[in-house]
């Protein structure tokens, strides 16, 4: 790599903290970027193109760094590096409340055509490759549609997100949702050695969860509040 190119990572990796910083403060703007770098105000757009360029590389650090800390806890059963992910955003969520209310929600209120013609993004690719990983080491039963399994949980993600976004539910009841949720979904797709697993996932989720009660618009049916 020339020194041209280093340059360029090293601006990158600038702003991309700046992005931290100014997400945590609730001031993320392209402007705020390049003042608390020290930058111009072009050189983010040159560096990432726009607002969710800036999201989705930033998306790309938390991803890797997500990835290192999961290989950290070494060897695991198949399914079980799925629940060490959840586990691992759960408890981002609850250190750094601040941070990740304005990234996901920044990326929750970006306009429709701001966002990939394919609807993809680091966050789906991340979660498919673990679900892939898993059934690639056995995880779930031959034939099994882990595509489809995927895309299931990545939307299960999406509504406790919003609801964790919206202060309806912890950062512990996400962990415990999303937990609940990936184990009913794969049970039936499950290996024969990975199914236990999941069943003791089940009744863990089921102990700590309290029943949800209705809240605000929860009450509100097609023709106004319930009776």
């Amino acid at each position: 790599m020339g020194r041209r190119e280093l340059q360029k990572q090293a601006r990158r990796a600038t702003l991309l903290q700046a992005a931290r910083a100014a997400l945590e403060r609730g001031d993320f703007s392209m402007r705020r970027l390049a003042e608390d770098a020290g930058m111009s105000e072009v050189t983010p757009y040159n560096l990432f193109g726009s607002k969710r360029g800036v999201l989705e590389a930033l998306y790309v650090t938390l991803r890797r760094e997500a990835e290192e800390q999961l290989a950290r806890l070494g060897p695991r059963a198949p399914l079980e590096r799925v629940f060490d992910a959840i586990d691992l955003l759960a408890a981002g969520l609850a250190s750094a409340p601040d941070f990740y209310r304005g990234f996901f929600g920044a990326l929750v209120e970006r306009p429709v055509s701001d966002r990939p013609p394919t609807g993809d993004d680091p966050g789906r690719a991340y979660w498919r490759h673990i679900i892939a990983q898993a059934a690639a080491d056995g995880g779930l039963r031959p034939g099994a549609r882990q595509d489809l399994l995927a895309r299931s949980f990545i939307c299960l993600i999406g509504g406790a997100m919003q609801d964790w976004l919206d202060e309806r539910i912890t950062a512990e009841e996400w962990g415990l949702i999303t937990a609940h949720g990936f184990a009913l979904m794969a049970l039936p797709l499950a290996s024969k050695d990975a199914a236990p697993t999941l069943r003791e996932r089940l009744a863990a989720a089921e102990v700590r969860l309290k029943p949800a009660e209705p809240r605000g618009a929860d009450l509100e049916g097609p023709g106004g509040p319930a009776a």
